[in-house]
């Protein structure tokens, strides 16, 4: 049956998913577009280099700061450069879309069923999906599973949801990752510094990832490989951040974001105002492993990000950054049951929380489905096993891992 899917049936399948992300992308619509949508106007106005105080500078009154505060822009440099890019073409024929999105989006609501420039302000992260869907097969040796992976991406709701639903940077990021993960394979440890380094440089979780390739370097080659593997994507990191550590809002809000906050806050108590973040414990005891050989590094890596999922108050667009890992590691290995198994668990996490994140995108249904309705799966039994499930899963990878060596 699976042969015959990607063999008969997938160029087929390609094209309907790819469909069926256009229709999501222009009929459905979340505030955190508005950042991106208002990045770009700003960057193609030449302020390339100050639009993070933008908004700090302008007076009280203005409706702009009204909106959003000063803390609007608060990812890493890339995560608004790339959309601009990818805007700038259009912004001379979307002025009033863009006046829509980012000073008065719930016009959106007035009698929009669709609204076909929500599809170039999203255009950037649904491109990025795309490349992700193209280079997918290059982490299989065989071509069937290669195209497995492909139509499990495409057709993924946590994929659909975040490249077409609220369009968000966590596409381009995901797609870094990627490439980094094919070039480890490929043992070239300094050009995936440098595409970890270009993730990072969309939300900073990439850093916690060059470490582990330093200890394998070392453990391999010693002290000068390990820095000869690192130094590219530092360098990379640094020439994208330094001409911005002259903006005081870029340092407040966005040198390294709050992420770190939202996947440190489990943690064990050990006295009065101190506990020690379950996070950190897993990725330490990862480093372990990993040093004393009992996982392989793209299996650290791998884990590392499950860490992340595992312990944080949960982002339902996070979720994509295991998704190349999870693909290549579940279908080379013959463990369908994991892939399948984690995107149920996010499933039953993401549909409890309120409708803005799912049927309340939909044009036709925000005034149906707003925020403020009922959602009888949220804080239940229900979610929790998921969470759970999460977790064990973490812990069992670990633990087969550490037996299987």
């Amino acid at each position: 049956m699976v042969k015959k899917i990607t063999t008969k049936f997938f160029f087929p399948l390609i094209i309907l998913g790819i469909l069926i992300q256009f229709f999501i992308s222009i009929t459905t619509y979340h505030p955190d577009l508005r950042a991106f949508v208002l990045a770009s106007k700003f960057i193609s106005s030449g302020e390339v280099l100050t639009f993070y105080d933008h908004v700090s500078k302008l007076p009280q009154n203005d409706l702009v700061k009204k909106i959003y505060g000063d803390d609007i822009f608060i990812y890493p440099p890339l995560a608004y450069l790339i959309p601009s890019i990818v805007h700038i073409p259009f912004s001379g024929i979307l002025n009033k879309a863009v006046d829509i999105i980012t000073l008065d989006d719930n016009a959106l609501f007035q009698g929009y069923k669709t609204f076909f420039p929500l599809f170039v302000f999203k255009l950037p992260f649904l491109i990025f999906g795309f490349l992700t869907l193209i280079f997918l097969p290059k982490l299989f040796s065989s071509k069937e599973n290669g195209r497995l992976a492909q139509l499990i991406w495409l057709f993924a709701p946590v994929t659909i949801h975040v490249a077409a639903g609220v369009g968000q940077v966590d596409t381009m990021l995901t797609f870094f990752l990627l490439i980094a993960l094919i070039y480890l394979k490929k043992k070239s440890y300094s050009k995936a510094s440098v595409f970890i380094a270009l993730s990072a440089l969309i939300k900073p979780f990439g850093l916690a990832l060059l470490p582990l390739m330093a200890i394998n370097s070392f453990k391999k080659d010693g002290i000068k490989k390990a820095i000869l593997a690192l130094v590219p994507g530092i360098a990379v990191w640094l020439a994208f951040i330094i001409p911005y550590l002259s903006s005081p809002s870029f340092k407040m809000y966005a040198l390294l974001a709050s992420l770190t906050e939202k996947s440190t806050y489990a943690g064990i108590a050990i006295s009065p105002g101190t506990s020690i973040p379950w996070l950190y414990v897993a990725y330490i005891f990862i480093s372990l492993l990993l040093y004393r050989g009992k996982l392989s590094l793209i299996k650290s890596i791998g884990l590392t990000i499950l860490s992340t999922l595992a312990f944080n108050h949960f982002h339902p667009q996070w979720f994509l950054w295991l998704m190349p890992w999870l693909l290549y590691f579940s279908i080379s290995t013959g463990r369908h049951y994991l892939w399948i198994t984690l995107i149920c668990f996010w499933a039953i996490i993401w549909v409890s929380f309120d409708p803005s994140q799912s049927l309340g995108m939909f044009l036709s249904f925000k005034n149906v489905f707003t925020p403020t309705t009922y959602n009888p799966l949220q804080n239940s039994n229900l979610v929790l096993f998921a969470r759970a499930g999460i977790l064990a899963s973490l812990i069992s990878l670990l633990y087969g891992e550490n037996r299987q060596k």
